[in-house]
């Protein structure tokens, strides 16, 4: 009873807000041994949960990093019970040996993105889940808040010191950011979330499906929704989310719609604007 009880809870965290839309069991082969939770992993919910203690008091809430080691779904969702706002990662994932603490840090941010980024929601305002924001809402809470506060006091230019940047990003970032320390940030936040881009594509490419496109930061989606599209946006117009996050200026949810390559503003692939 305990094991059905379990398996029912985890399809429901996949189904409602995980950050990968589809279930991919992990195989034995892509999979290290893993005893516990990496220390620094550990380490960083921590500062996480220091970090946005003020929103997460607001609420009244809690939050609650549980770890399924057992399971060999990669993933990792968000769920609530009452007051305990839960982010859930799974053994598939954290075991993967293409994981590693960047692409944990984006998973993190995107599932507290869930409960913190607000408007547009993912379901409707009547459903049990209203308060799920939007899957491509989550995408932008991590470049455009989440990262921007785990990162700030970090030696981002050793960070970058030995990565490849992209040279969209490099522009960009330039663009938007006159400050050393903050273009630093920016680039780096770009860099993690193409760590990341890269790990779902190749765990996409793994299954027996056509090859999917590689995202990359030069080719946005050209996609123009007629309304807010909430659930998972294709892998490009993900990435661009990312991308537009990190060069949003404002310390707000949102940067404005505007004109431009390098606006900040939640790309129109999944954003309607007034939702």
């Amino acid at each position: 009873m305990i094991r059905l009880l379990l398996f029912a809870s985890l399809f429901s965290f996949n189904i409602h807000a995980s950050l990968i839309e589809e279930e991919v069991i992990a195989e034995e082969k892509s999979l290290f041994t893993l005893q516990r939770v990496p220390v620094e992993y550990e380490v960083l919910v921590e500062k996480i949960q220091k970090l946005f203690y003020e929103e997460l008091h607001r609420e009244q809430a809690t939050l609650k990093v549980n770890y399924f080691l057992k399971s060999s779904t990669v993933n990792a969702s968000a769920s609530r019970e009452g007051i305990e706002w839960r982010i859930n990662f799974y053994g598939g994932l954290l075991k993967h040996k293409a994981f590693d603490l960047d692409i944990f840090s984006v998973f993190l941010c995107h599932e507290l993105g869930h409960h913190l980024a607000g408007a547009p929601f993912k379901f409707y305002p009547d459903s049990q889940w209203s308060w799920i924001s939007a899957e491509g809402q989550a995408d932008y809470f991590v470049t455009n808040i989440c990262l921007k506060r785990l990162l700030s006091d970090e030696d981002n230019a050793l960070y970058l010191n030995e990565k490849l940047i992209p040279k969209e990003a490099d522009i960009g970032c330039n663009q938007k950011f006159t400050d050393q320390d903050e273009r630093n940030l920016c680039l780096r936040s770009i860099v993690m979330s193409q760590k990341m881009a890269l790990f779902l594509h190749s765990l996409k490419k793994s299954r027996r499906a056509p090859k999917p496109k590689l995202p990359v930061l030069s080719g946005p989606d050209t996609t123009i929704v007629a309304s807010t599209y909430t659930m998972h946006p294709s892998p490009q117009c993900r990435l661009d989310t990312f991308f537009q996050g990190s060069l949003c200026t404002l310390h707000s949810l949102n940067c404005p719609q505007n004109e431009g390559k390098y606006s900040g503003a939640r790309p129109r692939c999944w954003y309607f604007p007034g939702y």
